[in-house]
């Protein structure tokens, strides 16, 4: 039996990809690492503003929300507001004895 080369198998095939097919695997790998660190570094600073007391650096002020809210609402398909919405009873859980 002659012997295998994975390396040289894995080379090969990777020889043999489209090219897009190529950016692909070279480019997700990083970017996922980048976004995975960002988000933990962020997660951290966070965490770290919140135990020193600067909480507000990292959240919206209430202001900030409305505006978001009116916002999406001007975007939204219109509606009209004279009509009665019913929404549906939360479905409530009881355990029996």
């Amino acid at each position: 039996m002659s012997d295998y080369n994975f390396l040289a198998d894995l080379l090969h095939t990777f020889q043999s990809l489209n090219d897009w097919v190529k950016v692909l695997v070279l480019l997700i790998p990083p970017g996922f690492v980048l976004g995975a660190a960002g988000l933990f570094l962020r997660h951290r600073a966070t965490i770290r503003a919140i135990e020193v007391g600067r909480a507000e650096v990292f959240m919206p002020s209430a202001q900030d929300v409305f505006d978001r809210v009116d916002y999406l609402r001007s975007s939204a398909i219109p509606f009209d507001e004279s009509e009665e919405i019913l929404a549906e009873q939360p479905i409530t859980i009881r355990r029996r004895n």
